[in-house]
């Protein structure tokens, strides 16, 4: 078993989405100050509308302080190009959320 616990994880830096040649995977990073839960939305080119993955993030084990994190292999992206996230949390633009 892989002891490293970014490996799987995910690291909380750098934000955003970044390559790591060595792992042959992409690390993603979110800052959000109040989000309750995080999903990691994979798209392919050929279909904008329906993410080809959904990856629900866990609070116990892709959160460190503010920062949602995880680490998405190659061989698990299939044709994926783009991403988003689904965030959510309070609604309240009046309070700056939302």
């Amino acid at each position: 078993m892989n002891n490293n616990w970014d490996d799987w994880e995910g690291s909380p830096a750098p934000l955003g989405a970044v390559w790591i040649e060595d792992k042959n995977a992409f690390n993603f990073a979110l800052y959000s100050r109040d989000a309750s839960a995080v999903t990691l939305l994979l798209y392919s080119p050929n279909d904008l509308q329906r993410p080809c993955l959904e990856l629900p993030l866990n609070y116990l084990v892709n959160k460190s302080g503010r920062v949602w994190h995880c680490r998405v292999k190659s061989e698990q992206l299939a044709d994926a190009r783009y991403y988003a996230y689904r965030v959510a949390g309070a609604n309240d633009p009046g309070s700056g959320h939302g």
